[in-house]
């Protein structure tokens, strides 16, 4: 056994509660252990000073006062929980339909078909468009357009060119 464990059982050791087995094996192991032997005179200690405190004893009326104070505070309690605000013990239903309500609301506002309206000449084209708008959007970021005059050129030659 380790010192860690004799260490636990030092107090059923003092307190006379191991069997003869275990106490002499524990005895035996405080004569070979210096650590151990100087926990187990420090506990030793500490219940002879125990031991050799006067015990207090409460006053004669004690019990009268704890059972007076312990009814005065029970009736307080329960004042405060008659005075307490109806919404102190129902707040979590409060709050469900609150969140319920934000819910619905949420739902007949944006849920609702809007309004379409007729588009102008200008978006009708653009629609029309939207293939080329996206194209350009994807080569406008391109650093090869410089020479875009020059390949346009060329093409205009080449198809000068063909037959």
């Amino acid at each position: 056994m380790t010192c860690k464990s004799w260490r636990k059982q030092m107090s059923a050791y003092l307190d006379g509660e191991l069997g003869p087995a275990e106490a002499a094996a524990l005895e035996s192991h405080v004569e070979t252990c210096g650590a151990c032997a100087n926990a187990v005179a420090e506990l030793r200690s500490a219940l002879q000073l125990l031991d050799d405190h006067p015990g207090l004893e409460p006053s004669s009326d004690f019990d009268a006062r704890f059972a007076r104070r312990l009814q005065q505070e029970q009736a307080r309690q329960r004042a405060e929980q008659a005075l307490a605000p109806w919404w102190r013990w129902r707040w979590p239903a409060l709050v469900t339909v609150a969140a319920a309500v934000c819910a619905v609301c949420g739902f007949l506002i944006l849920g609702r078909d809007r309004p379409s309206r007729e588009l102008a000449p200008a978006e009708l084209e653009m629609v029309a468009k939207l293939d080329l708008l996206r194209d350009y959007q994807t080569i406008s970021h391109l650093d090869g357009l410089d020479d875009y005059e020059v390949v346009a050129q060329l093409d205009e030659l080449l198809e000068g060119e063909q037959p």
